[in-house]
Parts: structure tokens; C-alpha cells; sequence
């Protein structure tokens, strides 16, 4: 990661706690873009099908490919809340509407029309939310609102460089998982997996992601999170401003208040410094 501070977007253009609203937006939009993938993709046991990769050049969340008479993409732009369509190789859309100024539903019968024409054959089921508390835009039957954008335009820079730094921790261990954007909480992360072929309630693993924010925390997070847990007694120091959770789940997590109040040229290395300080302390408490 050597080149992640020259490559590194400054956080803080808004505050961290001021992104609710605009994450709400965001993760609505999301599971609706990733009910394409849940349903056409072909079904994988841990439900990567259904999830998104970043595309850094694109800012954007992009699904795996849709097979069928025209291959495609699905994917969703944070900055400006676009969907769009888009070839299996290639970055053209094939087809692209605003979510903004749309309710969910119409979103989903837009993507479903447009979906059957590039499949070339009906839908094998409807697109339709499949959480079971979907986000506060999905429940109410309101039109999607981007008129946040500076709000948007901080989410984005999160995830650009959450890509870059967890990335590249990706891509220095054979053992962890490539990085996924899961629709469910909106989180981008890879699993560090220990034991693999064990049961995956057993097998020791780590993962480590960025967390726009949820219901226990109303600001982006990064975390590393040791499983099976460990006692919550001695654990260790982190470095770059992180510290322990222990309430409902064990994690190591840096929010996004304190990264952005080390300022622009300080943060990728605090965030560096808290990565691995936490992923180092996780694999010692499970013994590897």
C-alpha cells in the first residue's frame, strides 16, 4: 500500500454524522440494483452472487455479469444515484435512468422491463426487495432523493478509498476473499479465512471492510472483526485511532470522524496504521 496516500481522497467535505440521510438514499437504491444479480446470477452458497464489486474508474457498485441474449451489468453510480446497464466488457451503458425523483417500484419495473430485454426471455421471478427491514426510502412509497449530493460525493470517497486500502490487504494474502460490496448492509469488505473447507461457524476467519454507517453507529466506519470471537478480557492496543467493540459483536472499528479529523494528507496513513494494528491483533487472539 505504498501508494495509497498519493492515490488517497480526502475525507471530510462533510461530516461524518451529517451522511444519514444520504446513506438511507443510497442503500435503498443498492438493494434495488441488486435484485437483478439475486435473481438472474446463478446462485452461489455464500450469496456473492447478489453482491457488487467497486469499480474504481466507474465510481461505481458493479454487479458480476447476467448472462442471456446481451451479457450485462448492473450497477449504481453513489455520486449522483445512476443506474446503469452495462455491457459485459465495456463501459458504454446499454441503458441508464435516474433513481432520483423515482420510487422504489417503479425503479424495479424499470429494471425488470429492461432486464428481460437483454436476457431476451421473461424473468424467472420479479424484482423486489428482499430484505427483511429494507432502508427508510424503500418502506415509504416515496420517490428516491439525490439532492444531497455533497452528502453523496463523501459516501463515494469512502468507498474509493476503501477500495484502494482494503484492496490492496486483499491482494497481499492468497487467503483472503476478493473485495465485495454486500447490498444487505452496504458494506465493502473481504473475509480472511483461516480454516477453509471448515464449517463456517467454526472456521476461524477475519474480516475486514468499511461500514457507511448503520443503526448501532450513524457515520462511516472501517472494521476488523476476529471470529469465532474472543474474550472480551486483554485485548490488544490499536494504533490510528481505533478501538474496541464489544456490545452484540467483537470488532476492532476506526470511525470516519476520527479519520477525517487527522485531515486529508495524515489519513491513509492512520488508516494504514489502524489496519494493521487491528488485523495483526485479530489474528493473534485466534492463534495464527
Amino acid at each position: 500500500m505504498d501508494d495509497l496516500p498519493g492515490r488517497w481522497e480526502g475525507l471530510g467535505g462533510r461530516a461524518a454524522a451529517d451522511l444519514v440521510a444520504a446513506r438511507e438514499q443510497l442503500h435503498c437504491a443498492a438493494q434495488v440494483v441488486a435484485s437483478v444479480p439475486r435473481v438472474l446470477a446463478t446462485p452461489l452458497p455464500d450469496w456473492s452472487h447478489s453482491a457488487f464489486s467497486w469499480d474504481g474508474s466507474l465510481r461505481a457498485m458493479v454487479s458480476g455479469v447476467i448472462a442471456g441474449r446481451t451479457p450485462f451489468r448492473a450497477a449504481l453510480r453513489p455520486a449522483d444515484l445512476r443506474v446503469l446497464l452495462l455491457p459485459a466488457a465495456g463501459r458504454e451503458p446499454l441503458a441508464q435512468c435516474a433513481a432520483s425523483g423515482r420510487p422504489a417500484d417503479e425503479l424495479f419495473d424499470w429494471l425488470g422491463a429492461r432486464a428481460a430485454e437483454l436476457t431476451g426471455e421473461p424473468l424467472p421471478g420479479a424484482l423486489e426487495q428482499a430484505e427483511e427491514h429494507p432502508p427508510v426510502p424503500c418502506a415509504e412509497d416515496r420517490p428516491l432523493d439525490a439532492g444531497d449530493s455533497s452528502a453523496l460525493a463523501e459516501l463515494e470517497r469512502y468507498y474509493v478509498d476503501a477500495a484502494l486500502a482494503l484492496g490492496a490487504l486483499a491482494t497481499s494474502r492468497p487467503e483472503a476473499s476478493p473485495l465485495r460490496l454486500w447490498p444487505h448492509h452496504l458494506d465493502l469488505a473481504t473475509l480472511i479465512v483461516l480454516d477453509p473447507g471448515a464449517d463456517p461457524e467454526q472456521a476461524r476467519s477475519v474480516g475486514v471492510g468499511m461500514q457507511p454507517g448503520d443503526e448501532g453507529y450513524a457515520e462511516p466506519y472501517f472494521y476488523v472483526t476476529p471470529w469465532p470471537y474472543p474474550p472480551a478480557e486483554d485485548l490488544p492496543g490499536l494504533r490510528g485511532g481505533g478501538r474496541w467493540h464489544t456490545e452484540g459483536w467483537m470488532g476492532a472499528l476506526l470511525l470516519g470522524s476520527e479519520l477525517a479529523a487527522a485531515g486529508p494528507a495524515r489519513q491513509a496513513s492512520q488508516l494504514q496504521a489502524f489496519l494493521d494494528s487491528a488485523v495483526g491483533g485479530a489474528l493473534d487472539l485466534l492463534g495464527a
